[in-house]
């Protein structure tokens, strides 16, 4: 039998969201993104992506998450790339 380990990230293309074992970030190209303490909040039911005091982790994911894409060629890594801009500020 083998004993399956957590994976440190966990990148889903198709859905566009990125996860560690602390949070979860969902990446809506057109709308409003995600993220979710995953710690507090196992259900996934406060989205804290507006929330000032998430704005470092909320970067944090989106920069994992470009540079995935990167690697991945994604061709959704220009939407990410402004909506990061828009964090940076």
């Amino acid at each position: 039998m083998y004993a399956v380990g957590w994976q440190k990230d966990l990148w889903e293309r198709h859905g566009n969201y990125f996860r560690t074992r602390e949070w979860k970030y969902v990446f809506v190209p057109y709308g409003r993104d995600e993220l979710y303490d995953l710690i507090n909040d196992p259900g996934e039911c406060v989205n804290l992506a507006g929330h000032s005091e998430s704005r470092p982790a909320l970067r944090d994911m989106q920069d994992r998450m470009a540079r995935r894409m990167e690697q991945t060629k994604d061709h959704a890594l220009a939407p990410l790339n402004a909506r990061r801009k828009l964090t940076a500020t």
